[in-house]
């Protein structure tokens, strides 16, 4: 257990130098992701892609809630918190993880203000679940608002809404699991595909599915 979160801190920490150079300086996903340690970057990768997917509504919230700019570790390790919230992590692992985390590398006071702010972030994206008003939707769902007036004069809103929706998605993974190989210690993260011995991973089955493949 200790082996674990120790791997789960340094995950975050490394996710959170990610998203600062990608923040600083965009660049694509794929030349981020090799600096990743390739130890962990099974659980790096899904934090870095959550932030990103999320950048315009992450940068929204933090807008709306610091009166001031934080330190670069303080806001990274946000940024990377509501991306985790936003990729259907459940909002008290979100905030529980985030302020130990806080507590060991950052001074009190910040971690006060990281536990204050994902709280009262959590609230704002719930609302912003429930936007009804298309001018807001390019950042409800992180796209540009020219693409977003696009879609609305070619599909209409129903359609619109339901293709911002569709491309916020992750992509799905699939593995090939060899016939005789022993599912059980893995089988709640897996769902049976219409292609044999193929299976589709559950959102943030990687990093206890590899021990598996690497065996």
């Amino acid at each position: 257990m200790k082996e674990q979160t120790q791997a789960n801190f340094r995950a975050y920490g490394e996710a959170q130098k990610l998203c600062a150079q990608f923040w600083q300086k965009p660049v694509k996903v794929e030349t981020l992701l090799e600096k990743a340690s390739t130890t962990i970057r099974a659980q790096v990768q899904p934090l870095v892609l959550g932030a990103i997917r999320h950048k315009r509504l992450i940068d929204w919230v933090l807008d709306e809630l610091l009166r001031r700019a934080p330190k670069r570790e303080a806001r990274s390790l946000l940024i990377v918190a509501l991306g985790e919230y936003l990729s259907e992590t459940p909002a008290h692992a979100v905030v529980d993880h985030a302020v130990k985390l806080a507590k060991a590398r950052l001074s009190a006071a910040e971690a006060h203000m990281v536990n204050a702010v994902l709280r009262k972030g959590v609230t704002l994206l719930e609302g912003a679940h429930n936007w009804e008003d298309s001018q807001q939707w390019g950042v409800r769902y992180s796209h540009p608002d020219d693409l977003v007036a696009r879609w609305l004069d070619a599909f209409g809103e129903a359609s619109t809404r339901a293709l911002l929706k569709w491309n916020q998605l992750p992509s799905p993974v699939y593995i090939n699991i060899e016939q005789g190989v022993d599912l059980e210690p893995i089988k709640g993260f897996l769902e049976s595909s219409k292609w044999p011995h193929f299976y589709r991973l559950k959102p943030g089955a990687w990093p206890h599915v590899q021990p598996l493949l690497q065996s």
